[in-house]
């Protein structure tokens, strides 16, 4: 499971990149970071909360983040970056290899969704 989805993440989340720059000679975007979100983004969907104390913590955010709300917040930053392309990420790899993720993890594991609102929704801030 984990190769389908850090190989079908890395490959799936360049597509989109692919086809919108397909023309473009200068554009070039080479890298795993799309795997790595696909990886992330299921393992979030397994398990949305630490029920161990903490949660995630993100340099330079040093106040620990349960796993949906960095799921949450990653998906929109990934999203605005995208869509501002202000630098040379391919944030768009980042967002379509979350997506990646949480879709297969979906297919793969009956019963993920409402074990994640479940936990989700059982846990009080």
């Amino acid at each position: 499971m984990f190769l389908l989805l850090y190989l079908g993440g890395i490959v799936v989340s360049d597509v989109p990149t692919y086809f919108q720059h397909r023309d473009d000679r200068d554009y070039r975007s080479l890298g795993a970071s799309g795997g790595v979100a696909s990886v992330l983004f299921a393992s979030i969907l397994l398990f949305p909360v630490n029920t161990h104390g903490g949660g995630i913590i993100i340099f330079p955010i040093l106040v620990p983040i349960q796993p949906f709300l960095f799921g949450l917040l990653y998906l929109a930053y990934s999203y605005y970056m995208g869509r501002r392309r202000a630098d040379n990420v391919n944030h768009d790899a980042h967002f379509y290899g979350a997506l990646f993720g949480v879709l297969v993890i979906i297919a793969l594991v009956p019963g993920v969704l409402p074990g994640f609102f479940q936990q989700v929704t059982a846990y009080r801030f």
